[in-house]
C-alpha cells in the first residue's frame, strides 16, 4: 500500500496501481454520470493506471467481484467487470474499445 488511497502491485509483468479519487466524477459528462447513477446509487471512484496491457488486464482479473463495479477505458466503453473479464479471456483489447 503506497497510501490509504493508493494500492500498488509490481510483478516481473509489469505493475499496477489502484486509487480511490473522489475528483473522478468530475470528469464525467452528466450523461455518463446519470448511467453510472442508474446501475450504482453511491459510487465510488477509482483510477487504475498501469504499464502495459498484461498488467491492466492481471488488475481487472484480481480485482473482488462486485456486481456494481464498472470499468470506464476514456474511450467511451463502460461495461461492468464481468464483462470486462469476459473481453480479456476472448483476447480482445477491452483498453481501446470504443463500445
Amino acid at each position: 500500500m503506497q497510501s490509504p488511497t493508493r494500492l500498488v502491485v509490481e510483478g516481473t509483468w509489469g505493475w499496477f496501481a489502484i486509487a480511490l479519487d473522489r475528483e473522478l466524477e468530475a470528469e464525467f459528462s452528466d450523461n455518463e454520470r446519470a448511467r453510472i447513477t442508474k446501475l450504482i446509487a453511491k459510487p465510488v471512484y477509482a483510477q487504475l493506471e498501469y504499464s502495459n496491457s498484461s498488467a491492466a488486464d492481471l488488475a481487472i482479473e484480481l480485482m473482488p467481484v462486485a456486481a456494481a463495479t464498472l470499468i470506464d477505458n476514456d474511450h467511451g466503453m463502460l461495461r461492468s467487470i464481468e464483462e470486462v473479464r469476459d473481453l480479456i479471456r476472448a483476447g480482445m483489447e477491452w483498453q481501446t474499445l470504443s463500445l
